[in-house]
């Protein structure tokens, strides 16, 4: 039979303590996983990764993109200036799309509608339900004069441009954001959602995906 003495037992017990307060406090050994999915059990989505495939063609915005085409001419015109182009534009409001993107909107024409147009001027915080449409028009590049100087005329309709606020935590948006394009007679649906042409420019635009009006020179 082994026979303990109370002073044994005692720096026994003192001993299996101190190290229960030393594995407590002990640091993890790495963080905990980030959970994949959000309060509403949807996955998150951050807001400025990367589009995928998917997320070029989103068949879940095509119905709010078509209602866009069939509406858009009741919407408000940016302003009624005559703004600078390669050319001595005949037409109000027509502006020379300057983005890079040749497959994108630009160097085309366009007509830019703003269904609520007043916070747009005014570069107020979007909410959901604003669209804009830029109705687009091919720029067909034409010599003329004595030096051959390339002007470019004003073609056949390209297509609408579409971009749609919906609430920030919208699955499948850039923010809240869709971007869509539609045919020229405005019934098929080419691209929607989080399509990456418009992304890798209006990320950088300084009023919330939105560029504004710019000034008249």
């Amino acid at each position: 039979m082994r026979v303990f003495h109370a002073g044994s037992c005692s720096l026994l017990a003192i001993c299996l303590l101190g190290a229960a307060i030393t594995a407590q406090a002990a640091p993890l050994d790495k963080p905990p996983p980030v959970p994949k999915h959000g309060a509403t059990g949807r996955p998150v989505e951050p807001v400025n990764s990367a589009p995928k495939a998917k997320d070029e063609n989103n068949p879940a915005f095509h119905k709010a993109l078509l209602e866009i085409a069939g509406q858009y001419t009741g919407y408000q015109l940016s302003d009624d200036l005559l703004r600078r182009a390669p050319e001595r534009c005949a037409l109000p409001v027509q502006e020379l799309s300057q983005s890079a993107d040749g497959g994108s909107h630009g160097k085309k024409f366009y007509y830019l509608y703003v269904k609520d147009l007043a916070p747009y001027l005014k570069h107020d915080k979007v909410k959901p339900g604003q669209a804009l449409v830029k109705e687009s028009y091919k720029a067909i590049p034409t010599k003329t004069g004595p030096s051959q100087k390339v002007e470019h005329k004003v073609g056949d309709k390209y297509g609408l441009f579409i971009m749609l606020k919906m609430p920030p935590q919208t699955v499948g948006t850039d923010d809240g954001w869709i971007y869509g394009t539609v045919t020229p007679d405005g019934k098929t649906v080419t691209g929607s959602g989080r399509m990456a042409s418009c992304m890798s420019c209006h990320l950088s635009a300084p009023h919330g995906r939105l560029f504004g009006v710019k000034a008249a020179r």
